[in-house]
């Protein structure tokens, strides 16, 4: 997974590349300029006969050296770039799988749960030697089991606005990337939701394998314009798993995506919107105008009231600011105490 480290790691380490070809060509240069059949010596002497001559690099060999640069600078500029996230919405509700998530439940794990008298059964390992001495009875420790979770990142690509590489789209496949590296390096399963002019969808995993999986779905997504209304049953249940936290990335402008969180919610799932705000984006791709500003204010009264809209029918929204951390819009999210839930 690639963690803070490793995300600064790859950066540190590509750049470095892309400075070391650089200079080996800019010190090669002076030895391919030489006129005619001229080749320097290095000085260096042998049986007071022997020169070793500094002869310049083959032509195809510099020109591995240019595809490299070359490669590097795409590598650095079409991957997704990550953004350490150290806060992110809790799931509600786990599953059976070892993770990171203390849950109720009693079994298996680290925290310590309660103490019960010692039966036929129990591992020796769990005796409590302490509460035992004090009451003259074998007592054992019970801990609570450590779990993970589902999350389904669902992708809004129905519309976008902006200029590329800063539209609502390339914002939201990077918050994406951040939080399935966030996810992932807390042992959960994640999955991904294409929901545009074509869907394509990622089963929830866990691992490495699972990241770079994500990231090439990431980077295959595009804004396709259709006419056609996507309905949620065409997805797997194995893609959208019960009890998993379903994290929406949208600029909210198309209604069916909006239909689509609300199926979502009366489906039972635990749904976290992140609203991506199109309106400074809008505005750094149009020409500065009073008309076009009073276009924008408009359309700032009207989202508001939508957002509103959507936290009255029982959504968690998010609006965030591209302009803002993501982690700064994700500190505000604040769960609503749902009654009933195991985890």
């Amino acid at each position: 997974m690639l963690n803070a480290f490793w995300n600064g790691f790859v950066i540190v380490g590509t750049v470095g590349t892309i400075l070391a070809c650089w200079w080996l060509l800019y010190w090669t240069k002076g030895i391919s300029g030489r006129k005619g059949n001229e080749v320097g010596s290095t000085g260096h002497v042998w049986d007071e006969d022997l020169d070793e001559y500094n002869n310049p690099l083959p032509r195809w060999w510099i020109w591995l050296f240019w595809i490299t640069i070359i490669f590097s600078v795409g590598y650095l500029w079409i991957y997704p770039g990550l953004v350490p996230l150290r806060r992110v919405p809790r799931p509600r509700r786990t599953q059976t799988f070892v993770g990171n998530y203390v849950s109720p439940s009693l079994g298996e794990g680290l925290e310590h749960g309660d103490v019960r008298p010692f039966v036929p059964g129990d591992r020796i390992c769990h005796i409590n030697w302490r509460a035992s001495l004090r009451l003259d009875r074998l007592h054992v420790t019970r801990y609570h089991e450590e779990r993970n979770a589902d999350v389904v990142l669902m992708l809004d690509t129905l519309a976008q606005v902006g200029m590329p590489p800063a539209t609502s789209l390339d914002f939201s496949l990077r918050a994406a990337a951040s939080l399935a590296a966030a996810y992932l390096s807390r042992r959960d399963r994640v999955g991904l939701i294409e929901y545009g002019g074509v869907m394509r969808w990622v089963k929830p995993d866990t691992g490495r394998a699972q990241f770079e999986r994500v990231l090439g779905t990431l980077l295959r997504a595009e804004a396709i314009f259709t006419y056609v209304s996507k309905d949620l049953d065409l997805i797997p249940p194995r893609v959208l798993p019960p009890r998993a936290l379903v994290i929406a990335l949208s600029p909210l402008l198309d209604a069916r995506f909006i239909k689509a969180m609300s199926d979502v919610r009366a489906r039972g799932f635990d749904l976290v919107v992140i609203a991506v705000s199109p309106i400074e984006l809008t505005r750094a791709s149009i020409a500065p105008s009073p008309v076009n500003d009073l276009a924008c204010r408009l359309w700032a009264l009207e989202r508001r009231a939508c957002l509103h809209r959507l936290r009255s029918q029982g959504l968690a929204v998010v609006e965030w600011d591209p302009a803002e951390p993501l982690e700064l819009a994700l500190a505000s999210y604040r769960p609503e105490p749902r009654r009933g839930v195991v985890a």
